[in-house]
């Protein structure tokens, strides 16, 4: 029934859905340009085409099987304009589907820390881009934001806009994102020491 409230609203305009996410991205990977070693190549993706199937994610893996490799970090960023700020464990509404450890080891490290205020892990109802990377094994990292009802804020309904998204959760899920990966990149296996 749910599923029908959003199948059959108005258009939805996109800001946290996933405009949110794109922001961070590009955050993120600001950070981590200014961070990476030189040896190390940033790749910064929207891949698009989320909402049937992944085919964007998918699209990109196949033609690129040099991201397949062990050596490969991702980062995936969902919805993160409002509610509360989540690493991704598992999703899948009919079976669940783990992520590998080492992206979650790291981010329930850095969680941890308190560096960045609360970010817990969630086991996601539903799908997303990062899926599709850690389906194969690969290690990666999806945060997401969600509401005290466990859905992104304003989910495909007509407020979903630049006005309701909460621009210091983009940051915060930008900023947590790149400690996860910096972290995975230095190959942190101690204790992390977040500035």
């Amino acid at each position: 029934l749910l599923g029908c409230q959003w199948g059959f609203a108005r258009c939805s305009p996109g800001a946290n859905d996933n405009a949110s996410a794109v922001a961070a991205m590009l955050t993120c990977a600001e950070q981590l340009l200014a961070q990476l070693p030189p040896d190390v190549e940033l790749v910064a993706v929207g891949t698009g085409a989320e909402e049937v199937g992944c085919c964007g994610m998918h699209a990109l893996l196949e033609r690129h099987p040099e991201y397949s490799g062990e050596e490969n970090h991702f980062v995936n960023f969902e919805c993160v304009g409002g509610g509360r700020l989540h690493w991704i464990r598992s999703e899948g509404t009919l079976a669940k589907s783990g992520y590998p450890p080492l992206m979650t080891e790291l981010a329930r490290r850095v969680a941890a820390s308190g560096a960045f205020g609360e970010v817990t892990a969630t086991d996601l109802l539903a799908g997303t881009d990062g899926h599709v990377p850690a389906a194969r094994g690969l290690a990666t990292l999806s945060l997401i934001s969600l509401e005290e009802n466990g859905v992104p804020r304003n989910y495909h309904l007509p407020e979903d806009v630049p006005e309701a998204i909460d621009t210091s959760l983009v940051v915060r899920a930008a900023d947590f994102g790149a400690a996860v990966a910096i972290a995975a990149v230095r190959g942190h296996a101690g204790p992390l020491a977040i500035v």
